[in-house]
């Protein structure tokens, strides 16, 4: 089950299909508070994007049909610190993000790639219906590597607030989405969810 009933607002906003792609990207744990878990067990595959090693290797083994990659996405290919806490929902690559919500964190080295060059590697024929992006502030360093006008999902799930608060961040990159033709079609107070104009 999601975390804010993201699942039940996916379902509403695309109708209850049996199958689909998905991208998740920050995927996270694969069971408890996943946006796509449901989708998977009704029949979606996907791409799963996550950074923490532990937590790859979870949802390989929770969606063994699905590519699991053990990175992030990011504006351009590198490598950057993330930070990481036991509550690894919070966990960011943002130091001053993290700063607020843990003192008990770790660093580790995380792969980062464009969007753009992972989907053009791991999409092959499907079509890219639903893109879940919840990534603890790091949200617009994944839109700068991700072209919606070539990939054009049918729907986008963004997390809007900073992480562990209800304060809006979505300012800081929701010019671009609007930009490249897609609208805000519902806000449930953490997540903004954006369909094609």
């Amino acid at each position: 089950m999601a975390h804010n009933g993201e699942d039940v607002n996916i379902d509403r906003l695309l109708g209850v299909l049996n199958t689909g792609f998905y991208v998740d990207v920050g995927a996270n744990e694969p069971l408890a508070n996943s946006n796509t878990h449901h989708l998977y067990v009704r029949g979606w595959r996907g791409i799963d994007i996550e950074p923490n090693e532990s937590l790859a290797l979870r949802l390989k083994s929770h969606h063994p049909e699905n590519t699991v990659l053990n990175c992030a996405a990011g504006r351009e290919a590198g490598k950057l610190d993330f930070y990481c806490c036991d509550n690894h929902e919070c966990s960011s690559f943002r130091q001053d993000v993290m700063k607020k919500v843990s003192t008990a964190y770790h660093t580790i080295t995380a792969k980062i790639m464009p969007l753009n060059t992972l989907l053009e590697r791991y999409l092959g024929d499907n079509e890219l219906v639903l893109i879940s992006i919840d990534t603890e502030g790091w949200e617009k360093e994944v839109l700068a590597g991700f072209d919606m006008k070539r990939w054009q999902p049918r729907l986008m799930v963004i997390e809007s607030v900073f992480p562990n608060s209800t304060i809006p961040c979505y300012e800081e990159w929701e010019p671009t989405v609007i930009e490249q033709g897609y609208n805000c079609v519902l806000d449930d107070g953490f997540n903004r969810y954006y369909s094609r104009g």
